[in-house]
């Protein structure tokens, strides 16, 4: 019990931790609102909405759509045999990369630059699918990957794509003879969904994490004192 305890509390203080990042981030863009991209300015802190795009877009990997942000992971299938002599069936990772563009953000005002590295990344979710060894064959891990290759391999993909609405929070920082959104004083947010969505799924984590963070600490304390108790 006494370990369950220590796990019950680890597991509370990570659910914490990010309980209070989701409020952190709901209350940075509570700060700002959307502006039009005329009116962005050097050294503040902004958010905009309008349509991703990019004169050379990347192509999601295995669903083979224009993106400016992609994530995959690769699954294969297994069995494990029990203690019990049964097979148990679940799904190994045996690659993920995730790859983004510089790319531009269009409202009916203008544009503005954007450079994705380092911002947390809200991609919409494409879905899985099963996948073949010639399905891989372009990928730089496919050496490494094509021994491992099981009975069902399976590929789930997330994107943010190419000329569709893409909602930003991030620095305005001057960057030649243009304006950029980036990460280089403060928080940077991107998402496929617009702000209000955003805003409203952050806050409803926020209280969900803190909540359960509660329910595992007091379960932790409460195993705790009846393995020393006992």
């Amino acid at each position: 019990m006494l370990i369950i305890g220590i796990i019950g509390i680890v597991l509370g203080g990570a659910l914490l931790y990010a309980g209070r990042r989701q409020k952190a981030m709901q209350s940075e863009m509570a700060k700002t609102s959307v502006v039009p991209i005329s009116q962005l300015q050097a050294g503040t802190q902004a958010e905009v909405y309008g349509t991703a795009r990019v004169a050379q877009p990347l192509v999601t990997p295995f669903s083979k759509r224009e993106c400016v942000y992609y994530q995959y992971k690769l699954e294969r299938q297994t069995e494990t045999r029990g203690a019990d002599g049964r097979t148990q069936t679940h799904w190994e990772t045996i690659a993920q990369d995730r790859q983004s563009i510089p790319f531009w953000i269009e409202d009916a005002s203008g544009k503005v630059a954007v450079n994705p590295d380092g911002a947390d990344i809200d991609a919409q979710k494409i879905g899985e699918q099963f996948v073949q060894e010639n399905d891989i064959v372009h990928l730089p891990i496919f050496t490494s990957v094509r021994a491992s290759l099981g009975v069902s391999t399976r590929a789930t993909e997330q994107a943010l794509f190419a000329n569709t609405p893409v909602y930003a929070m991030g620095s305005v920082t001057q960057a030649q003879d243009t304006l950029m959104l980036s990460k280089e004083n403060g928080k940077m947010f991107l998402s496929y969904k617009t702000e209000a969505q955003v805003e409203k799924e952050r806050g409803r984590n926020a209280m969900l994490w803190t909540v359960f963070s509660g329910i595992c600490i007091v379960a932790g304390i409460v195993f705790i004192v009846l393995s020393l108790t006992s």
